[in-house]
């Protein structure tokens, strides 16, 4: 099987951080064939560390995009200029664990029928350092955990309840192409959408490798990094209530995503726009046992107040 393997890193005037994205991907033990930087940045900071790496032995393909193109389109532009086989994301203010690469393109050495691979993640702080109790309780609640490791039974179910990650994993290059990343409607949600479609689109199976592969940093800055802020719940939760049969959605694990994340996503309806939505999640199976509670009035009196 051939190993060669295209890193994609997103960035948006975070030039220290993506430095550090972009060391530990140089640093990897499975050198990849190029790495892709699409810069959506207003200044030139970025353009001076790709300078200071570009002899480092591993091609660098960047883009600085004037105007900016946002996260999907970035995103999206990578994926398709990508020349290797298997492709990797690595957003700007996370990082490669050493041997993530290895690891990961070892799921497809021994299962040659996957779509896609991925493995645990640290969490960690603005200052870099792991935050270990936050770390376990990410990849418990993700799913990610020994007793799940291998060839997913379903890879729709994998996406949806986020055991696939939002980025740190690796794709075959032709399916990430075909699926794209670029989907109209789904605002913030682009990473979440794009693992759906994955799933959906390509029907291939998913694997999870009990291995620590990436750091995802929490700080004031991120979009999506474990909590839930911008629009992102509520596409997230629309694209499973509206898109997905009732079949799908009764998936236990899938019940218990859409229970869980309904009040978040009921908020940031009202928040954004669009309290005829938040309304009928509100009332529905998924957020009906909440409607008495302090939170259910919370959300009931945002929702009325958007609609005013």
């Amino acid at each position: 099987m051939k190993k060669r393997v295209s890193v994609c890193i997103p960035t948006y005037n975070r030039p220290d951080y993506f430095e550090r994205a972009l060391k530990s991907v140089l640093g990897q033990s499975l050198v990849p064939i190029e790495i892709l930087v699409g810069d959506d940045s207003s200044d030139q900071c970025t353009t001076e560390v790709v300078q200071r790496y570009k002899n480092e032995g591993v091609p660098i393909q960047y883009f600085h995009h004037e105007p900016s193109r946002g996260q999907a389109r970035n995103v999206d532009h990578l994926l398709q200029k990508a020349q290797g086989n298997f492709v990797v994301l690595l957003h700007d203010d996370d990082r490669l664990l050493p041997g993530a690469l290895e690891t990961l393109i070892s799921c497809f050495a021994s299962h040659s029928d996957l779509v896609a691979a991925f493995g645990k993640q640290q969490v960690i702080n603005a200052d870099g350092e792991v935050k270990t109790e936050t770390t376990h309780g990410v990849n418990k609640g993700y799913y990610r955990t020994a007793e799940h490791e291998g060839r997913q039974s379903s890879s729709l179910r994998s996406a949806i309840v986020q055991q696939f990650p939002n980025d740190g994993y690796m794709v075959r290059a032709d399916a990430a192409k075909a699926v794209g990343y670029d989907h109209p409607g789904v605002g913030d949600a682009c990473d979440f959408a794009f693992g759906v479609e994955l799933a959906r689109t390509t029907q291939g199976d998913f694997y999870y490798t009990d291995m620590y592969v990436s750091q995802y940093r929490h700080s004031e800055e991120s979009i999506v990094r474990g909590e839930e802020v911008a629009d992102t719940a509520y596409h997230a939760f629309k694209i499973v209530t509206e898109q997905f049969s009732n079949q799908v959605q009764s998936d236990p694990y899938v019940k218990k995503w859409l229970r869980e994340r309904s009040p978040v996503a009921i908020m940031m309806a009202a928040q954004n726009g669009f309290p005829l939505d938040g309304l009928r999640w509100f009332v529905s199976r998924y957020h009906r046992h909440r409607i008495l509670s302090l939170g259910g009035v919370r959300r009931l009196l945002a929702l009325l107040k958007a609609l005013w």
